[in-house]
């Protein structure tokens, strides 16, 4: 009697083991497939109820402690040997969900693609499945399949591998060849049918796909096959069917599923796994030079990436000034202006979407000026540019005039000293001195003023900004 009682307690212990919050390991991009060469940021999330920064991470690869301590994992140029199975762990509860990391070769055109059926990266020991390598490459057609199973050549040249009855055997990861062209690898894991309830997901899972997740119980274990409880991160999504069917998922689809069902015990099964909604493509970012002179050409770049698993996809690009649309569903990611205004500065945005309209990115927004070329002043059409002609012509015209003044002054002081002075009598030596300085000053209502002395014929000309000369009056000594 005291086995059995122990026996239920272990039982009772496995089935809530998963029942607390996990960590997740989730990368920057957003995929697991990488090229060779490309940077790679590994994130252990610990959730928002977790202080991290109190946290000590480990990290391990392929179940080994790696010489990694904090939240934040980073290849730099992520290599072949990258590849492998990430956790962390924060040294207390279960590690994190794992997450597969696959480094590829970039550049390789027409890739042939492994694909299961039924669509599922996991079964029960004893079902069939069906692997395939599809390849429509005209160039191989004649060429025969290579297969390989965790890098290792399988001997079978035929377009499928089936497996009748799987085993734990049958667990690895496949691929195939033609040529000199190798699929991404698929993983495969066959459950012992101890396990009784398995959540099946898609190998991939990708924004805009439809998506089938099957609470799956081994034949016969189950009273009713089409009962089924669904939770996403906790709260129960879905009741009484074996079936979640998502139409188009979202990168919100991301999560820790589990699903529930009562077996021939009449207990209840729970299981768990993370569900990890890769990026079709990458959030666009819109680039151009910031500062554009009148005249020049204009070039705004709408950058994304698609996921190498993707690499092909369609894409359309709609360019906006100010929100309104200025360049709509061109297959280009680039909008030209061949000879900028000032009515083409403004808050540029662009959007990214799939033929199917599915998927739909949009940028941050990216400022442009419009800078007149003389005066560096922003042109636009919210600006009055008829201040910037003020700025300008002001200065301007007060230089002129002052140039004006004294070009005629200078050409006045030249006349008078051309002329001779009257010859002096002695009369006009005997005067007083007070008589001989005597100064005569006259002015009219333009504002101009003129001061003349009487020893010397020199005229002093004053002159009020902005006025326009007339004449110069002179006084000559009496």
């Amino acid at each position: 009697m005291s086995v059995l009682v122990l026996i239920l307690l272990i039982s009772l212990i496995m089935e809530n083991s998963g029942s607390s919050p996990r960590y997740l390991v989730t990368s920057s991009p957003n995929w697991n497939h990488i090229y060779t060469g490309d940077p790679v940021t590994l994130t252990c999330d610990t959730g928002p109820e977790k202080n991290s920064n109190k946290d000590n991470f480990i990290w391990f690869k392929d179940n080994k402690e790696m010489n990694q301590q904090k939240q934040k994992f980073y290849l730099s140029e992520a290599k072949s040997s990258d590849s492998g199975v990430y956790e962390c762990w924060t040294g207390s509860g279960d590690r994190s969900h794992p997450l597969t990391i696959y480094v590829i070769q970039k550049d390789v055109k027409n890739r042939p693609t492994v694909t299961f059926n039924p669509n599922y990266r996991n079964i029960f020991a004893g079902e069939k499945m069906t692997i395939s390598c599809e390849d429509g490459s005209y160039a191989t057609r004649n060429q025969r399949y290579v297969w390989y199973k965790n890098n290792k050549i399988l001997d079978n040249d035929q377009k499928f591998i089936t497996i009748i009855k799987a085993n734990s055997n049958d667990s690895g990861e496949y691929r195939c060849g033609r040529g000199r062209r190798d699929s991404y690898p698929l993983r495969l894991h066959v459950h012992p049918i101890y396990d009784e309830v398995i959540l099946q997901t898609p190998p991939n899972i990708l924004e805009g796909d439809p998506l089938d997740v099957r609470c799956h119980s081994y034949p016969h274990y189950s009273n009713k096959e089409e009962d089924g409880t669904f939770y996403k991160d906790g709260d129960i999504i879905q009741k009484s069917n074996q079936i979640l069917h998502l139409e188009n998922v979202t990168k919100s689809t991301t999560g820790i599923y589990r699903c529930e069902k009562i077996v021939q015990t009449q207990n209840s099964k729970l299981e768990e796994t993370f569900m990890f909604v890769q990026d079709l493509f990458t959030r666009p970012e819109i680039k151009a030079h910031s500062d554009i002179k009148e005249g020049e050409v204009l070039t705004l770049r709408c950058d994304t990436r698609c996921n190498p698993l993707r690499e092909d996809t369609e894409l359309t690009f709609t360019f906006y000034r100010n929100g309104e649309t200025v360049q709509e569903l061109r297959s280009h990611d680039t909008y030209t202006v061949q000879t900028a205004q000032g009515k083409d500065s403004g808050k540029y945005t662009c959007t990214v979407r799939t033929l199917s309209d599915t998927v739909m990115k949009r940028s941050d927004e990216l400022f442009i000026r419009i800078i007149d070329p003389v005066t560096g002043i922003t042109l636009g059409p919210d600006k009055d540019n008829s201040i910037q002609w003020i700025i300008i012509g002001v200065p301007a015209l007060v230089f002129i005039l002052v140039v004006v003044l004294l070009v005629m002054c200078r050409k006045k002081m030249s006349a008078r000293c051309c002329h001779k002075k009257p010859p002096s009598t002695g009369m006009d030596m005997g005067q007083n001195d007070q008589d001989m300085d005597k100064e005569y000053a006259a002015s009219d209502s333009e504002g101009i003023y003129v001061n003349v002395s009487s020893r010397d014929e020199v005229a002093v000309v004053y002159s009020t900004i902005g006025d326009v000369i007339s004449e110069t009056r002179r006084t000559s000594w009496k």
